[in-house]
């Protein structure tokens, strides 16, 4: 990305400047590569309050990742273990 005479970042930490030029040596990469790469892995990284769910989602989605599983792949999860006052599950298997 071309730089810009009217946006600036000012890094204050001497630590900071010292791993960025740390990595753009190691890496070949300009300072501003090497901040901007840790920023987007960063953002990546973390988690969006808003994107948490609720444990009933939780569970609803995991019931419903489970039977996409079962569905498109019958004998991919293990058979429930029987006991005398379980009755064996009634499985439909595709051909």
């Amino acid at each position: 990305m071309p730089a810009s005479p009217r946006k600036q970042l000012n890094i204050r930490s001497d630590e900071a400047r010292a791993l960025a030029a740390a990595l753009a040596a190691e890496t070949g990469m300009s300072v501003t590569q090497v901040v901007e790469m840790a920023l987007r892995e960063f953002r990546g990284r973390r988690r969006i309050p808003s994107l948490k769910v609720t444990p009933s989602e939780a569970d609803r989605n995991r019931l419903a990742l489970l039977a996409a599983v079962e569905e498109a792949h019958p004998a991919a999860l293990p058979a429930p273990a029987l006991t005398q006052t379980t009755q064996p599950a009634l499985r439909h298997d595709r051909p």
